[in-house]
């Protein structure tokens, strides 16, 4: 997990191609910076959100459930005091607190949450 500097075609698909094995799915809803994706060495699925009928959370639910797991642990860890400067390093940290509670049997992890880099490999 890691932020990025836009939500543009170059940025996406360079970030794709850096943490996806090549021959995986990736899923992406319908935002156009994710059509170079399909271009590459993937199989690219797109959910077109806004004309499937369903709301997010229920078209694309592990995305919705990641983003509202590391929401709920930013506002209780940090406590509202979040730092723009220091986000990689609580996305970091994250991604280590989920991979040590998958290890330790208290719950299970969003898919793909592990500690340290991590390369999506294909199903």
């Amino acid at each position: 997990m890691q932020r990025i500097a836009n939500a543009s075609k170059d940025v996406l698909t360079d970030f794709v191609l850096e943490h996806v094995e090549r021959g995986a799915e990736v899923r992406t809803d319908g935002w156009t910076g994710y059509n170079g994706v399909g271009e590459h060495r993937f199989t690219h699925v797109v959910t077109r959100i806004s004309g499937s009928g369903d709301p997010a959370h229920v078209a694309m639910p592990e995305v919705h459930r990641v983003a509202s797991l590391l929401k709920r642990w930013l506002l209780g860890t940090h406590q509202g005091a979040v730092s723009h400067e220091q986000l990689d390093y609580y996305l970091d940290e994250y991604v280590r607190h989920e991979a040590l509670s998958d290890r330790v049997g208290c719950k299970a992890p969003p898919p793909g949450c592990r500690s340290g880099p991590v390369k999506l490999r294909a199903a």
